[in-house]
């Protein structure tokens, strides 16, 4: 392929895909300072699903620029009008299984959220923890928020 065969706008999509795509929890786990730059550049962006990822895997790291972001990933109704959780093949989708393909997306993003939480400690975001581990239509949301907050050395209100 020659070098100049590619546009701009198409290799940042291509850019975009990657980033999405490789875990960033890794990238993060590297350990280095690039890796760390590259990642929380992503703070923040347009694109909610890589914007989570990239909160995801700093605080998984122990990254304190994640904090400001978390307690909005703990949030079952902040994923409420993200249309982006779709997927790309939301509009091959009847609604009911675009309905159902979108709360595994956002209980998958909750489970992560939670044991992300563990690795941030910031006791503003214990209430919420608390919040799934009592509240959440989802055993799998319950059960790692109480796992985050035995992490933390914090029972769960309803142990």
């Amino acid at each position: 392929i020659e070098r100049n065969s590619f546009d701009l706008p198409s290799m940042h999509r291509v850019r975009m895909r990657v980033l999405k795509r490789f875990p960033l929890g890794a990238r993060a786990r590297i350990g280095n300072e690039p890796a760390h730059d590259a990642i929380a550049a992503q703070l923040g962006g347009p694109d909610s699903v890589l914007h989570r990822n990239a909160v995801l895997a700093l605080a998984q790291a122990g990254g304190r620029p994640a904090a400001p972001w978390m307690a909005a990933l703990l949030d079952r109704a902040a994923y409420a009008d993200d249309s982006r959780l779709d997927g790309e093949e939301a509009a091959l989708q009847d609604e009911a299984s675009r309905a159902a393909a979108r709360e595994n997306v956002v209980e998958q993003f909750l489970v992560s959220a939670c044991r992300a939480a563990a690795h941030v400690d910031d006791p503003a975001l214990r209430p919420l923890l608390q919040s799934l581990s009592s509240n959440d239509p989802s055993l799998k949301v319950r059960s790692a928020a109480v796992s985050a907050l035995a992490d933390l050395g914090a029972l769960p209100e309803n142990s």
